[in-house]
């Protein structure tokens, strides 16, 4: 594209951000214009991405919501057929993403526990999209962010206490695993984010109230 442009003498030349419009290159919007590329439409809840928490959760979060972890159904598609296909907590149903993360009776034990510590209603869904979108309906900034940061952490140790029970044949229970929740997600938000005087025990009584005080 350089080779073929005719530069004219005199006049500067500078470069110039095509991609979104905006005339300004940035990550996210280099990022956004991917997304649109390979999912079309369906790319809000590709683009979420968190700077609260680490960024294997984030990544693991991206290739979550494209289906793209090792459940039994994915498992089974790639070959690996020594795979058992149901989940271990239901037996008789399949394990396929929505079954773990949002079907599951577990993870249904574990969103209601969650709902009830952040205030917020996130059962019911029947997609990890919709769960994810939802995040962007409390009507403060500080309000989506704690929801989302809740949500991606949510997820991973629902996964985390899938592969507890796959490979090591323990069963958390919730308590333990909304503990694992509040406390790494606590550490998380009080070393990165602005506010670092969040006190403990607000945090577990109201997140959102702990973080705007």
């Amino acid at each position: 594209m350089v080779v073929s442009y005719l530069f004219h003498a005199g006049k500067a030349d500078k470069w110039r951000w095509i991609g979104d419009g905006s005339g300004s290159f940035t990550v996210q919007g280099a990022r956004e214009v991917m997304a649109d590329s390979l999912y079309g439409e369906d790319t809000g809840s590709l683009r979420s991405w968190d700077s609260w928490i680490p960024i294997r959760i984030n990544c693991f979060t991206w290739r979550l919501l494209q289906h793209r972890v090792a459940v039994a159904v994915n498992l089974l598609a790639r070959g690996m057929s020594s795979v058992s296909p149901n989940c271990l907590c239901c037996l008789s149903v399949e394990e396929s993403v929505n079954h773990v993360f949002l079907d599951c009776s577990r993870a249904k034990e574990i969103w209601r526990a969650v709902s009830m510590w952040s205030g917020y209603d996130v059962t019911g869904f029947k997609s990890l999209s919709q769960l994810v979108q939802v995040a962007e309906e409390p009507i403060n900034v500080m309000g989506r962010r704690i929801l989302k940061a809740s949500i991606f952490v949510s997820m991973w140790f629902i996964w985390k206490q899938r592969n507890a029970r796959t490979f090591d044949h323990r069963r958390l229970s919730t308590d333990a695993i909304m503990e694992e929740i509040m406390l790494n997600l606590f550490g998380w938000i009080k070393s990165r984010s602005s506010n670092k005087e969040i006190a403990w025990l607000d945090w577990i009584n109201s997140p959102l109230s702990a973080v705007t005080g």
